[in-house]
């Protein structure tokens, strides 16, 4: 069980009575779930079939969580794959709270980070004024807790800043709850993991600043590339150009609908999957994913997610 922590860089709520089997993190955007969520990963947690850095959300448990039959079954079959898995998705917070029984002896894991931070990125990204913005974080923040102190199992308040003030402190006992066994090679690669703006999430969230986002959710077999991209200032589909070793391979538009895109665009056609006629090799190749006009990059050249 935790120790006394006089930093206060956690909290646990509620008792641990069975071994944790499902371990669901919520927090807003910019919050730290990202970070979490990859600290998991480090330790050896199974996070989903397509979770991966930067940002470790698994699109396939994102696309099942809608549908009470699809849910059901994905959360069965990772049970029975996994001794203990996790699941993060900002946009999902409260649907996670909202059928948490659902899951095998789950823990909440609530990270939070300073609301100006927050703030300040939000703003940025959204293009909006940072009063506008921290006013939308503080009360979408309270809520959330609020939604946590009713929930009747183990809930783990955990603060951004202090998990990167001590690290080590936070792992160790993180690793005592989830009751995981961990060698020291995974735990010194998680203190190294655990750094402010790892160069993967900053590249990504500076592309989340332009008109254009979207995102490579997987590549198949090494050719086919699979993904998402809107233009926040347009509803026409955007049209892409895929770049092997800074040579276009192929031309492609994001017009296909895929479930849970509707939140960010009017009808969720905003897809795309295009196949290249060779394949490509993490590691040796570089790809990179560009709008067709304006040449502006979806992702950094190397896509670490691949």
């Amino acid at each position: 069980m935790l120790k006394e922590n006089t930093t206060s860089a956690f909290h646990l709520s509620g008792q641990i009575t069975d071994p944790i089997q499902t371990v669901l993190i919520v927090g807003f955007k910019r919050s730290g779930t990202s970070m979490l969520a990859g600290i998991l990963s480090n330790l050896g947690v199974f996070i989903g079939d397509e979770a991966s850095s930067p940002n470790f959300e698994d699109r396939r448990f994102s696309q099942a969580i809608e549908k009470t039959s699809s849910r059901k079954s994905l959360i069965k079959e990772y049970n029975d794959r996994f001794p203990i898995w996790g699941f993060k998705h900002p946009t999902r917070n409260f649907m996670l709270l909202k059928k948490i029984k659902e899951f095998k002896n789950p823990l909440v894991i609530h990270i939070s980070r300073d609301s100006v931070a927050v703030s300040s990125r939000t703003s940025s990204v959204y293009k909006d004024s940072f009063e506008s913005q921290i006013k939308i974080n503080i009360k979408n923040q309270a809520k959330l807790t609020l939604a946590c102190t009713k929930i009747k199992g183990p809930v783990l308040y955990c603060s951004y800043e202090k998990i990167l003030h001590k690290p080590e402190d936070f792992l160790t006992d993180l690793i005592s709850v989830l009751k995981i066994d961990v060698s020291e090679e995974m735990m010194v690669k998680t203190v190294k993991f655990i750094k402010p703006e790892p160069i993967e999430y900053t590249n990504w969230a500076q592309h989340s600043r332009s008109s254009v986002i979207g995102f490579i959710d997987r590549i198949v077999d090494g050719k086919t590339i699979e993904g998402w991209a809107i233009d926040k200032n347009s509803t026409e589909p955007v049209s892409l150009a895929i770049k092997v070793n800074s040579e276009i391979k192929a031309y492609t538009v994001c017009n296909i609908f895929q479930k849970g895109l509707e939140s960010i665009h009017p009808t969720g056609h905003c897809a795309f999957s295009v196949t290249l006629d060779g394949a490509i090799e993490k590691g040796v190749d570089q790809l990179e994913v560009i709008t067709k006009d304006s040449e502006t990059s979806l992702l950094p050249s190397e896509y670490i997610a691949w």
